[in-house]
């Protein structure tokens, strides 16, 4: 009888070769090397287009102190609790609205465009661009003093000229005897020929000024009223005393 299959001493034979010409071919191999399917193409949506981050504004935190995180979420976290954007809710109690936090914290791209138009716009640049003629400082200095007096600067010539003690008090006329128009100051304003609107603010308030006659010596003498009946009873409680 023959030998059982396997009995042999040698190895078994070759798998024939494949027959030229007959069949299809055989499939390439995967890539990388390595087998499996290949990897996922990028998160896409529906419509076949990937789905662009929105900016996010600009926002500057302040760090809140320890002693003020009870009862808050931020206490909740750190206590254990699962705080998760992913679900939609934060803790048992609140919920996240994702277009309301759309509104707050991301940029809208029609406005950062439209900003954006404006500062490179030179003639914006142009119309809200004062001339001004007297020292800055100087400037700087009128504004504030005549900004804590909540009026109008047409009204606080009035009261001037009138010496309204009613709308102004005593502190107020010592203020603007600091802020009086200077002999030089009266100068150049006058040689300005331009477009009187153009001026910046403290210009325009030293042209208001210099409508009044003697302004400095009537606010001096403004001051001198309204200090009058404080002397007096200063006075005539000193001389009591002899």
């Amino acid at each position: 009888p023959p030998p059982p299959p396997g009995a042999g001493s040698g190895p078994p034979p070759p798998p024939p070769p494949p027959v030229v010409g007959n069949g299809p071919p055989a499939p390439p191999p995967p890539p990388g090397g390595r087998g499996g399917p290949p990897p996922p193409p990028h998160s896409q949506n529906a419509q076949g287009k990937s789905k662009a981050l929105k900016p996010r504004k600009i926002l500057h935190w302040k760090k809140i102190p320890q002693n003020k995180l009870q009862h808050s979420i931020f206490a909740q976290e750190s206590a254990g609790n699962n705080i998760s954007l992913a679900t939609s809710t934060i803790g048992a109690d609140l919920s996240v609205h994702s277009k309301e936090i759309e509104a707050l914290f991301f940029e809208n791209p029609l406005e950062r465009k439209k900003k954006s138009a404006k500062k490179a716009d030179p003639s914006s640049k142009s119309k809200s661009k004062s001339i001004h003629l007297l020292d800055l400082k100087r400037a700087n200095k009128v504004g504030i003093t005549l900004s804590r007096f909540r009026m109008k600067t047409s009204e606080i010539c009035d009261a001037i000229v009138e010496m309204d003690d009613s709308k102004l008090g005593e502190e107020q006329v010592a203020a603007l005897l600091k802020v009086v128009p200077t002999a030089e100051e009266r100068e150049t304003l006058q040689l300005f020929t331009g477009d009187t609107n153009k001026l910046g603010t403290a210009e325009r308030i030293f042209l208001q000024f210099m409508e009044i006659p003697f302004l400095e010596a009537r606010l001096q003498a403004f001051c001198f009223k309204l200090e009058f009946s404080a002397k007096c009873d200063s006075i005539c409680e000193n001389s009591s005393k002899f």
